[in-house]
């Protein structure tokens, strides 16, 4: 993989969002990896979340501020709001990767706060004009475009995760990659596949749901898709 292939990516998607909303266009935001270092350093399985939209901060209007805001965050105390819970989600995943039952802690949870939310990536379907409250049938149209769908595809494969978590986003990413998902039933299961990745569908990071809800719901749907994955092989 190329160190510019998702730069590169980027800046073809800014300038087609601009063209396409014409005099509506105000910013794009960027989004991938927040550490590529980290993310390719690793140890065990990649993990990508696919969320809707990134809110726009009206005082800082380049396209990487939401990702500096995340590195600097992490560079101080710590991610705070959102992005805590998707290091507890991390956690969660990763912890189940190795043990037979994770257990809840809350300190080793906190003490890699930092090297969790480092190693992750995550993918916005709007990158223009976000807003604090996401429009379903917006979100939907744009994946129903074929040149954003093809974007948000090369995206994922640019990253290449072992697991792609959705954020109340899966019936989106069902749009994106139509037949190459597989699994049953997926919806009842909250997992399906795309060729050798993962992929969970789940609440939303910025549900109010109990973190410890969420970090044994998450360990046993990724536990779940390894016993199918298994037994499909």
């Amino acid at each position: 993989m190329e160190s510019d292939e998702l730069d590169i990516l980027m800046e073809e998607w800014q300038e087609y969002e601009r063209n396409r909303l014409g005099n509506e266009f105000k910013y794009f935001i960027n989004d991938g990896f927040i550490d590529k270092k980290a993310w390719m350093n690793q140890t065990g399985v990649k993990i990508c979340y696919f969320l809707k939209e990134a809110y726009h901060d009206e005082n800082n209007d380049t396209p990487e501020h939401v990702l500096n805001w995340i590195r600097d965050c992490i560079q101080k105390d710590g991610p705070t709001h959102m992005w805590k819970k998707v290091s507890t989600w991390t956690q969660a995943i990763k912890l189940a990767e190795l043990l037979e039952i994770p257990v809840y802690n809350y300190k080793e949870i906190y003490t890699n706060c930092k090297k969790r939310t480092r190693e992750i990536a995550f993918v916005n379907i709007k990158k223009s004009n976000g807003l604090s409250h996401s429009d379903s049938e917006e979100l939907m149209k744009l994946v129903e475009d074929k040149q954003t769908a093809e974007y948000l595809k090369k995206e994922l494969e640019i990253i290449n995760p072992d697991v792609i978590v959705c954020g109340n986003t899966f019936k989106y990413l069902q749009k994106i990659l139509g037949n190459e998902l597989t699994g049953e039933k997926p919806n009842e299961k909250y997992f399906a596949f795309w060729k050798d990745r993962i992929i969970i569908n789940y609440y939303h990071p910025a549900s109010r749901t109990s973190q410890i809800v969420n970090f044994y719901a998450l360990s046993a749907i990724y536990k779940a898709a390894i016993n199918e994955s298994n037994h499909s092989l």
